[in-house]
C-alpha cells in the first residue's frame, strides 16, 4: 500500500485517488475485528473512511506548507480564490467523508467502549478539522462545535 500511495501521488491523480490506499489500507485492517461476514463488510467501510479521512486531514493541515515547498498535496489543484475559501471546501470534502464514516459506523454492533468511540466519532473529528483549519493559526480555542461546518453532528450529536 506504501508503494501503491507513492505511485498514486506520483501521478497526481486527485483528492478521491490519492486517498484510496490509505484508506484500502485501514478498510482492510478493520475488517479483521470481527469473524462475522456481515460486520466485516461494515468494518471494512468504516476503516475505508476513517483512512480516507486521515489522509485528507492531513493533507489539508499541511496544504499552506505543501504549496510553499513544492510538495505533493491532494488537494493543491482544488485551491480557490482565497485560502479561506480553499479551507472551507477541504473542511466540505472532510464533512463529506466522516458522515459516509458515521454511517458505517451507526451499523455497527459494538459490544464494549461505544462511549468512547461516539465521543471520538461524533466530536473528536469536528474539533481536529476546526482546530487545524481554521483556528490554531489563529491561537483560538475551539470549545464551541459549529453545527453549520459540521452537519452530520446534528444527526447524530449524542451530546
Amino acid at each position: 500500500m506504501m508503494r501503491r500511495q507513492r505511485e498514486v501521488e506520483a501521478a497526481d491523480t486527485g483528492i478521491d485517488r490519492s486517498a484510496d490506499p490509505t484508506a484500502a489500507l485501514l478498510s482492510s485492517l478493520c475488517r479483521h475485528l470481527s469473524d462475522r461476514p456481515d460486520q466485516q463488510k461494515v468494518l471494512g467501510q468504516f476503516g475505508y473512511y476513517l483512512g480516507r479521512w486521515i489522509y485528507l486531514m492531513d493533507a489539508a493541515d499541511d496544504l499552506e506548507k505543501d504549496l510553499k515547498s513544492g510538495s505533493y498535496n491532494a488537494f493543491r489543484a482544488y485551491q480557490r480564490e482565497t485560502p479561506e475559501e480553499t479551507k472551507r471546501y477541504c473542511n466540505d470534502v472532510l464533512n463529506m467523508t466522516v458522515s459516509q464514516l458515521l454511517l458505517a459506523y451507526d451499523l455497527l454492533e459494538l459490544t464494549a467502549y461505544q462511549e468512547v468511540l461516539d465521543n471520538i466519532l461524533y466530536h473528536g473529528l469536528s474539533w481536529q478539522q476546526k482546530y487545524h483549519l481554521f483556528a490554531h493559526e489563529k491561537h483560538k480555542k475551539c470549545k464551541i462545535k459549529d453545527r453549520d461546518d459540521y452537519p452530520y453532528l446534528a444527526h447524530g450529536d449524542k451530546r
